[in-house]
């Protein structure tokens, strides 16, 4: 992975605030959810992606930097994007249907994402 790629998304600490509400709330999210996505981001198009991979099916949930382990679903969108969903600017579904989110993957899998377990406090 690359690390310089990495410390330039704004997205990047919205998976580390993550961790802290599956501290808290994993266990219950991720039997609700039953669901492992990868996350495909990239700074800016024609630039390389980061990845973190979400477990909401184990346990109290995971996130991990990288492509970790067999995966349900993948999300490609730009860090932008990203952080506008997490703010709540963006619906997932707004964002798929423009192109700016696109999946690969099991589609009905893909629909147990909400922005509800994304920080609230998310700032472009």
């Amino acid at each position: 992975m690359n690390s310089s790629n990495q410390q330039t998304l704004k997205s990047a600490a919205l998976f580390e605030r993550m961790e802290a509400l599956l501290k808290n709330h994993g266990a219950d999210i991720a039997k609700k959810v039953q669901c492992v996505f990868l996350f495909e981001i990239k700074p800016a198009k024609n630039q390389a992606p980061v990845y973190f991979t979400l477990d909401l099916k184990n346990g109290e949930g995971r996130i991990m930097r990288g492509k970790v382990g067999q995966v349900d679903v993948t999300f490609s969108i730009l860090d932008e994007d990203m952080i506008l969903m997490a703010a709540g600017k963006l619906s997932p579904q707004t964002a798929f249907t423009q192109g700016k989110l696109k999946l690969k993957g099991n589609v009905s899998m893909a629909m147990r994402f909400s922005t509800d377990i994304l920080p609230k406090d998310a700032k472009l």
